[in-house]
């Protein structure tokens, strides 16, 4: 296993001490290409960056409940009555407005999570998933 000389700089240079990599392995930051080409890294970037997009989409929807059938609303009713209060947001996929919505809701859930616990629930309703549940509102 080689070293690449410019990512290991890099890396040396960002951590304050020597590290040992591997050619091909990217280094964030780093701009050696090493043998490999640009666009091998680039696609390395590119998958990189969709671990940290799937990673952070996970933490901001951590406090959303999420309702994907109707018989499940049974169960949610009663765990929603030990709850001092909830948000039900009903979306429907592809929808513009839904898209636009949903990251506003994600945020006020965890900005409602850090600010008082546990005490309210968000709750997620397809409205193509579960009619029933939506015509019920």
């Amino acid at each position: 296993s080689e070293l690449e000389p410019a990512s290991a700089a890099a890396a040396a240079g960002a951590a304050g001490r020597p590290v040992a990599l591997r050619r091909g392995k990217s280094v964030p930051g780093s701009v050696g290409t090493g043998s490999m080409g640009v666009s091998s890294m680039m696609g390395d970037g590119v998958a990189l960056i969709a671990a940290h997009f799937a990673r952070q989409q996970a933490k901001i929807r951590r406090n959303m409940l999420v309702l994907d059938r109707d018989p499940a609303w049974a169960a949610m009713q009663r765990s929603l009555r030990n709850r001092c209060g909830s948000l039900i947001y009903f979306f429907r996929r592809g929808d513009a407005s839904c898209m636009h919505m949903a990251p506003k809701v994600h945020e006020v859930s965890n900005d409602f999570e850090r600010l008082h616990g546990g005490d309210v629930a968000f709750l997620e309703v397809e409205v193509d998933a579960c009619p029933q549940t939506a015509r019920f509102f």
